[in-house]
């Protein structure tokens, strides 16, 4: 399972724009918990 944090109907709660305002709460949360998707354009 992944969890992509762009846009809340990939990821419930835990969103980018959320994040900012609250990393710890957000990306500390799925940091702990999830593997986090990442996407690399070359």
């Amino acid at each position: 399972m992944f969890l992509n944090t762009l846009w809340a109907s990939l990821c419930t709660r835990y969103t980018d724009v959320k994040s900012l305002k609250d990393p710890e709460g957000n990306w500390g949360y799925l940091i702990d918990n999830t593997p986090l998707q990442t996407h690399l354009n070359n």
